[in-house]
């Protein structure tokens, strides 16, 4: 069986390898693949990851507001997981794939808060 593609999404290299590294030891049904920037992950073909971690503040962008219409108009329709380190309190429009958070990057890194995500990205590979 195929592992499930998830794209983390975040111009800090470190976060990356973080995220990953944490995910890998929690979930052996997940492959992670980083992107530095928002324009290299729809350029790879967002369809094909049903998960997507997506940092708050992607340079050149300032948050949600900005690159939450870029996936939809990529055609993405898998789940996002806003991740940031400060929650500006945003409200969002309604879009064609499923909101989580914004949640603490910190947090993230808890396997209580990361398990259960991953879990569901797994289980939608499957069907």
């Amino acid at each position: 069986m195929a592992k499930a593609l998830i794209a983390v999404v975040d111009d800090d290299p470190v976060e990356i390898v973080l995220l990953s590294e944490i995910g890998n030891e929690i979930s052996s049904g997940c492959d992670f693949v980083g992107h530095a920037t928002l324009r290299d992950f729809i350029e790879a073909g967002p369809t094909q990851y049903p998960l997507v971690f997506l940092d708050r503040r992607i340079p050149p962008y300032n948050d949600y507001s900005e690159t939450l219409p870029m996936l939809a108009e990529a055609g993405y329709k898998g789940r996002v997981v806003l991740m940031t380190a400060y929650d500006p309190g945003l409200e969002f429009d309604e879009y064609p794939f499923e909101i989580k958070g914004p949640i603490d990057k910190l947090e993230l890194l808890n396997p209580d808060t990361l398990g259960p995500i991953l879990s569901a990205a797994e289980t939608t590979n499957q069907t």
